[in-house]
């Protein structure tokens, strides 16, 4: 049987049967957190899905999730009393590798610190994984969706806490083919990343059994609200399709495609329908309470990061009181044991894959205001569990620790 090692009154009941008590000096345990000064750049994984942030106090276009890891700290210091252990987060930002590897090294040298939360893009995670590939840390991605780190450039002392692109993508997917929105013309930008969730769309595509009708580049650098009207219906047409499938990570133009399509359409992807971490409106599973406690401590809607970084710390602390270990090797083994599970107020418990360190998970379905779904969706099938029906599975892997 598995267990879920976030049920706070077991742990405690284990506490006081120990006979645990107040009056020893707590362990402070310390975790570190590296972060781009502004925050990563998220696109439609960001607030609103990528729309002016200033509202939020944190720039245009820019995020950070370090709130996450702090409202996890409260929690798992409610816990960590009753172990003698107290967590405590240090943060630091740069605006390079190199000045984060020197956090990272400094941190690592003078304060012992062997777990990160890494915020970081993905092309900074690789070479920050790449360089401590031989010291005793772990590193849990928070931000990072892109599918090598998970496949050919994957590494055994990272983590990821974040989905990845084709889960994302696969979770979608299962829901267009659910409404039997089997036709699409897939609308690209034409940026990397535009190109990665386009590609993850069309492996999803092939996967389940949809059919890309037609595929539109949308190149303009201008400006398009006050011409999306005349635009996006020509740029639509000329194909006969059950939805519009958008591919912009960068924002710059699919926030307009609903409504202009030639076809009365519905659209999803990136913008519309999006496949997403977490959702601030979400009330299963006791997402509400997660949700309202992230408000009252921070002032603003929970999001994709946030909640990455808040199930990264939670943990990351689970694991050392489970084990009564700080020690690198015993939270890995921990984490990787088939029998522990965690609960991410997402459904079905979360455990990480061992074939690559990707943690299970669902995917919520959801406009800007609304949840829409959740999958996996009813119907789709694995011999070991649904949720390896999102993403890469262990026979499609070409990650090689």
């Amino acid at each position: 049987m598995k267990y879920r090692c976030s049920l706070l009154f077991t742990l405690l009941a284990t506490a006081l049967l120990l006979g645990v008590g107040f009056a020893a000096q707590p362990r402070e345990v310390l975790v570190g957190y590296l972060g781009l000064e502004g925050g990563v750049d998220l696109g439609f994984l960001g607030p609103e899905g990528g729309l002016d942030l200033r509202q939020f106090g944190l720039g245009t276009g820019r995020y950070s999730a370090v709130d996450g890891a702090r409202m996890a700290l409260e929690e798992a210091n409610t816990l960590g009393r009753y172990f003698q252990m107290r967590f405590a987060l240090v943060p630091r930002f740069g605006r390079s590798t190199p000045e984060l590897l020197t956090h990272l090294q400094n941190l690592y040298t003078q304060e012992q610190i062997r777990f990160f939360l890494l915020d970081v893009p993905g092309s900074m995670l690789q070479e920050i994984a790449q360089a401590t590939r031989q010291q005793e840390v772990l590193l849990f991605n928070v931000a990072a969706i892109d599918d090598n780190l998970r496949q050919e450039d994957c590494a055994p002392h990272v983590f990821h806490v974040v989905p990845s692109r084709a889960m994302l993508a696969d979770g979608l997917v299962q829901y267009l083919m659910k409404r039997n929105w089997k036709r699409w013309l897939l609308v690209t930008g034409p940026s990397e990343r535009d190109q990665a969730f386009a590609q993850a769309m069309k492996r999803a595509a092939q996967r389940f059994g949809a059919r890309i009708v037609d595929t539109r580049l949308w190149k303009s650098g201008a400006d398009i609200r006050r011409t999306a009207e005349a635009e996006f219906p020509l740029f639509t047409a000329r194909a006969e399709y059950d939805v519009v499938v958008v591919a912009d990570e960068e924002a710059e133009f699919g926030e307009l495609l609903p409504y202009h399509t030639y076809l009365p359409r519905p659209v999803a992807g990136t913008q519309g329908l999006r496949p997403v971490v977490w959702f601030w409106g979400f009330a299963q599973w006791g997402a509400t309470q997660l949700n309202a406690r992230f408000i009252r401590l921070t002032g603003r809607k929970m999001e994709n990061t946030d909640w990455a970084s808040w199930m990264a710390m939670k943990m990351i602390a689970e694991a050392m009181v489970r084990t009564r270990s700080t020690e690198v090797q015993a939270v890995r083994a921990y984490l990787l044991d088939p029998e522990v599970t965690f609960d991410g107020y997402k459904g079905p418990s979360l455990d990480f894959r061992p074939w690559n360190h990707q943690l299970r998970q669902s995917i919520i379905l959801a406009t800007p205001r609304a949840r829409v779904s959740i999958s996996p969706q009813e119907g789709f099938l694995h011999p070991t569990t649904k949720l390896d029906t999102l993403g890469y599975d262990r026979a499609e892997s070409r990650c090689k620790f």
